[in-house]
C-alpha cells in the first residue's frame, strides 16, 4: 500500500541487510516521502518489521518491535489528507507526573537518551497492563520522543513517538488516596530513613537505613512539614524518619497496605 515516511529511511538491497555501508545503500530517502510498499516481513531475530518498496527497489524498515518506533505511517486515500500531520494530533499535548497503565510492551532503560538499550542495559520489560508510577516526564524534542521516568523500577520509558503519534500508556486515576497515618506501608521507590523530623541539609549525615522498593514497613506517625512541601513519617523499624510524600510533585515514597 502508499506509506508518508516520518523518518529518514535507508534503502538496503537485501530484506535482512539492516545497516547497508555506502557502497551497498541503494538509496537515502526523507521524511514527507510518499512510497510504495509490495511486501511486509518481520524479522523476529532482529525485532524488525521490514518493507520492500516498489520504487526505488529495496527495502526499509517500518518499524523496531522493541522500541516501538516506526519509519513510515500508511497513507489514507482522503483529498487533502496528511497522514504526518494527523499522527501529530493524536498525541496528547501535556501528559503529568502520576499513575498510568501500560497499553504496550514497554522497555525500560537506566538513561534518559537510551531509547534502545541492548539487552544486557535493560532494566526491565514491563507487560501491557502494567500499573506504573511516573515521576518525570521529559520531551526529547530532537529524538521526538516523550520519556518518562518511573517510580519503579527506576529507570526510564517512552511515553509517546512524537512522529507516529504512539503511547505505551495512558493516564490512570485510582480510587482516591486513603488519609496518611500510622498503619502498614509498601516502598514504591528507594528511601533514606533518617534520624530527625527534619530535611538533612548536609550531604555529610549519614542515614539510618535504606530501604528498597517493595519493602514493608511499620509507621508510627505522620507530619506535614508545610515550610518544605514533605508529608514525614516516623518508621518502627529502623527507628528514624522518612519522606512520605513530595507536596510540590505529588511524588510518593510508599503507599498504604489495606488491611
Amino acid at each position: 500500500g502508499q506509506y508518508v515516511l516520518t523518518e529518514y529511511a535507508f534503502v538496503s538491497a537485501e530484506m535482512d541487510l539492516l545497516n547497508p555501508d555506502d557502497d551497498e545503500l541503494v538509496d537515502e530517502l526523507e521524511p514527507g516521502n510518499e512510497i510504495e510498499i509490495v511486501d511486509v516481513v518481520e524479522l523476529h531475530q532482529h525485532l524488525r518489521v521490514r518493507g520492500r518498496l516498489a520504487k526505488p527497489d529495496g527495502w526499509i524498515t517500518l518499524e523496531n518491535m522493541q522500541t516501538g518506533k516506526r519509519w513510515a505511517e500508511k497513507k489514507r486515500n482522503m483529498p487533502g489528507h496528511n497522514a504526518i500531520e494527523e499522527v501529530q494530533q493524536q498525541v496528547v499535548k501535556e501528559d503529568r507526573i502520576g499513575n498510568y497503565i501500560l497499553s504496550d510492551v514497554a522497555v525500560v532503560s537506566p538513561e534518559l537518551k537510551l531509547l534502545a538499550p541492548d539487552e544486557k542495559d535493560v532494566v526491565a520489560t514491563l507487560e501491557a497492563g502494567t500499573a506504573v508510577k511516573l515521576v518525570e516526564i521529559i520531551d526529547l524534542k530532537v529524538e521526538k520522543r516523550l520519556r518518562a521516568r518511573l517510580s519503579h523500577p527506576q529507570g526510564w520509558i517512552t511515553l509517546v513517538n512524537r512522529s507516529t503519534g504512539k503511547r505505551w500508556a495512558e493516564k490512570h486515576e485510582p480510587e482516591e488516596q486513603k488519609e496518611d497515618g500510622p498503619g502498614t506501608y509498601v516502598l514504591l521507590q528507594t528511601a533514606f530513613v533518617s534520624p530527625t523530623l527534619e530535611l538533612s541539609n548536609s550531604d555529610d549525615d549519614e542515614p539510618v537505613d535504606v530501604l528498597e522498593p517493595d519493602d514493608e514497613i511499620q509507621i508510627l506517625e505522620v507530619v506535614e512539614l508545610k515550610h518544605c512541601h514533605r508529608v514525614r513519617a516516623r518508621v518502627e523499624e529502623p527507628a528514624g524518619w522518612i519522606t512520605l510524600l513530595n507536596l510540590q510533585t505529588e511524588e510518593r515514597t510508599a503507599e498504604r497496605l489495606e488491611l
